[in-house]
């Protein structure tokens, strides 16, 4: 199975210095108000018919960030600097780290930066 993680910031607010550049809100991007509630619900009804789409893989390569994008990896804390290549089968990020090396992950955090 796949696991997805993710926060989503409905709400304007102030975002500490370091994540100014990296973060926003639904309000600030559409410049709109929303009722939490009701987004909740959206948002749950409409993923479960993503999730049981027959082609689950190939709408998230599609929707995903573009292959090739640079993105940070962070693990245990520590940052690296790495490559989207791909998605595979069994919904796996693969990367290519600086050095070259080819990782699949299952389970670590990205930072779009």
């Amino acid at each position: 199975g796949i696991i997805i993680g993710f926060g989503l910031n409905v709400y304007k607010q102030d975002f500490p210095i370091d994540l100014k550049n990296s973060v926003s809100s639904l309000e600030e991007e559409y410049l709109s108000t929303y009722d939490r509630n009701n987004f909740i619900a959206y948002f749950f009804n409409h993923l479960d018919s993503y999730l049981n789409h027959p082609s689950i893989i190939e709408l998230y390569k599609r929707y995903m960030f573009p292959i090739g994008t640079e993105v940070l990896l962070s693990i245990h804390q520590e940052k690296e600097r790495v490559s989207i290549l791909d998605v595979n089968d069994l919904g796996q990020l693969i990367i290519q780290t600086k050095d070259k090396q080819i990782k699949t992950l299952t389970n670590e955090e990205i930072i779009l930066k």
